[in-house]
């Protein structure tokens, strides 16, 4: 490699702009391609991230920002997720992404005038990219409209949904690039195919379409001469290559295109510029993980989000043999199934980050991993309990809130036994704003015919799920932390069945500190002159008589926000007549930042250490 190369891309990542980007060759942009590779595995390496997208994303992110003004222009790209190499560009230096005070893991309108929306969950770009465009017409504003989306999320019903529009809108211009890494799509096969898709991607075609609709399409008088052509080719473009769903959906289509090479790519832009009738879509193929061995022959996603690693090796830094609720719901659901051949396990897209790859694989006719799609996941569950078999649904906290309506309408109010897993409940700090699953137990409390249970320690969990009797009664909601399971045995005092409740040990005091899951378990045994206990019913259906005399409740939810839990038990306990004094800590009902999990509720002042100097500053001036 030159040192004059070397010194072009050095400059484009240290000094980095449009015009740095815009300007470099071919040559040039390999260079800087390969080291925008190297800085992404450098970061994640070190910090944890989304390793394979990034890496799959590099040339298309250098070829959008050759292409378009990313000031002026609208990119979106879908869940963000893949948006390193667009955050470096921008001018952001990712050495601390992810970490406290640092670079946000996804695109952040705060953060940088070049991010047009805050993103997160997946799915959302086509739908805020037409609203976008549309707004723009409105207002006669003239620029370019571009959504990326890719890594499974074109399969969201949202996504569906917003094709089924946009693609319906001849006056629409909005660009989609559809990232297609893997992902079942029909492509073309044999030599004809191959020779018309050259042809079909061919900046001449492009141009040429245009002109032969300019001559003939815009006159009635020669309308038919192109209708008349435009079907010909239809038909030898349908023989020849098959159709696929965009064009069927009234899409303009160009691919599929090497996502990996600028110069191709480079051409597809120039060409989708060119189209003025109707919007577009952009197929490109890329390798997820290109740059980095461990990555590009990972086929199991484990490189797809990461935790810290040896750079070299590709080797998982944190091998720890702590149980995790994780690890102990996947060896759950294995005896689940194992005894109870009804059961079936059903996740949208998450087996991996659930730790189920194991299962999945044992029990493939009985495990369904639905793709993205969280709606489909509940209603599908509801179905399949309305046929008699138990179905298991294991979705994240933070995207279980997509499924409301199919939580109320199809399970909810058949009253269909479903049991939902409900994985990453409280702060997730590294994923920030989009991804803590805090306000899930507000939401299911809305809903008639539910129950929402949290366990503190990991056999009380594994009990449940193993030993559950599916019944005619509505669904029921288990939440549980990524966090260390505390394994207490059958003969402790506060080993007491997830259904219990409310488990309280009395030590004749007039106050009372009840805590939730596992963090609410070492609050209460840093206490030893009050009666302490813990709230696993989060609906608060058990019996409250035994908390109507005591003078002062203290209620720890770490995991939720105030509305929840902490809201329902005091609403309860008042309209019981309840003369004492509830505090509650818990999180406010706002949108939290990113950053490590300890930082962030130490900031919150919600960790134990704080909140056990908060309960005893307010006894201590009650009682003086």
């Amino acid at each position: 490699m030159a040192k004059k190369d070397k010194d072009k891309s050095k400059e484009a990542l240290s000094n980095p702009s449009f015009s740095n980007v815009k300007n470099l060759n071919y040559k040039d942009c390999k260079i800087l391609c390969h080291d925008l590779r190297n800085k992404i595995i450098d970061v994640v390496s070190k910090n944890g991230g989304h390793l394979s997208s990034n890496l799959g994303m590099v040339e298309i992110t250098v070829s959008l920002l050759r292409n378009f003004d990313a000031l002026n222009d609208d990119l979106i790209f879908d869940t963000g997720h893949q948006s390193y190499t667009y955050k470096i560009l921008t001018g952001r230096d990712i050495s601390n992404i992810r970490e406290d005070c640092g670079i946000a893991p996804f695109l952040d309108k705060d953060e940088s005038k070049f991010d047009k929306v805050s993103t997160g969950h997946s799915g959302s770009s086509l739908s805020i990219a037409y609203g976008m465009e549309k707004a723009k017409q409105l207002n006669d504003v003239n620029s370019f409209t571009v959504a990326i989306i890719g890594d499974g999320a074109l399969e969201s019903g949202l996504s569906f949904e917003a094709l089924n529009n946009i693609g319906a809108d001849p006056n629409s211009r909005m660009i989609i690039v559809f990232n297609d890494n893997g992902m079942s799509i029909q492509q073309a096969k044999g030599a004809l195919a191959k020779w018309s898709s050259k042809i079909r991607n061919s900046l001449f075609y492009g141009r040429g379409a245009e002109l032969f609709y300019n001559l003939f399409g815009k006159n009635k008088i020669t309308r038919w001469i192109y209708t008349c052509f435009k079907k010909m080719k239809d038909s030898l473009k349908q023989s020849l290559l098959g159709s696929n769903i965009f064009e069927n959906l009234g899409f303009s289509y160009i691919g599929p295109i090497d996502g990996n090479d600028v110069k191709k790519v480079d051409h597809a832009f120039k060409r989708a510029k060119l189209n003025k009738r109707g919007p577009i879509v952009i197929h490109m193929l890329t390798r997820k993980g290109l740059g980095y061995e461990p990555a590009l022959d990972d086929s199991n996603g484990l490189y797809h989000g990461v935790g810290p690693f040896d750079h070299y090796s590709g080797k998982f830094l944190d091998k720890s043999n702590t149980i995790t609720y994780s690890k102990v719901l996947a060896s759950s659901i294995d005896k689940r199934l194992e005894i109870d051949k009804e059961a079936v396990v059903i996740d949208p897209a998450m087996v991996v980050g659930s730790n189920l790859q194991n299962v999945f694989n044992k029990y493939q006719n009985r495990c369904f991993d639905v793709g993205i799609s969280e709606e489909h996941a509940m209603t599908f569950a509801g179905g399949l309990s309305l046929k008699g078999s138990h179905p298991i649904v294991i979705e994240y906290s933070t995207f279980q809130q997509r499924a409301y309506d199919e939580i109320l309408e199809d399970i909810a109010r058949q009253k269909t036994s479903v049991l939902c897993i409900v994985e990453r409940a409280g702060l997730n700090g590294g994923d920030g704003s989009s991804h803590h699953g805090i306000y899930d137990v507000s939401m299911i409390n809305s809903i008639p015919n539910c129950r929402c249970y949290m366990p503190y320690f990991g056999k009380q969990f594994r009990d449940f799920v193993v030993g559950y009797e599916f019944n005619d009664n509505g669904p029921i909601f288990v939440r549980i932390a990524k966090e260390k399971a505390f394994d207490l045995d059958n003969n402790s005092k506060f080993y007491k069945p997830l259904e219990t409740g409310l488990i309280i040990e009395e030590r004749k005091s007039d106050v009372l500190i009840l805590g939730i899951g596992p963090k609410g378990f070492e609050l209460i045994n840093e206490f030893d002159k009050f009666d302490i206990g813990m709230i696993t019913d989060l609906l608060a259906g058990f019996n409250i008589d035994k908390l109507m005399n005591y003078k002062k409740i203290f209620i720890y939810d770490p995991y939720g926000i105030e509305d929840g839990t902490c809201q329902i038990l005091n609403s309860k306990l008042f309209k019981s007549g309840f003369q004492g004094e509830v505090i509650s800590f818990a999180f406010k009902k706002e949108f939290i930042t990113f950053g490590t999990n300890k930082k962030l509720y130490e900031d919150l002042k919600l960790d134990v250490e704080s909140v056990k100097r908060q309960i005893l500053s307010v006894i201590d001036i009650k009682s003086s």
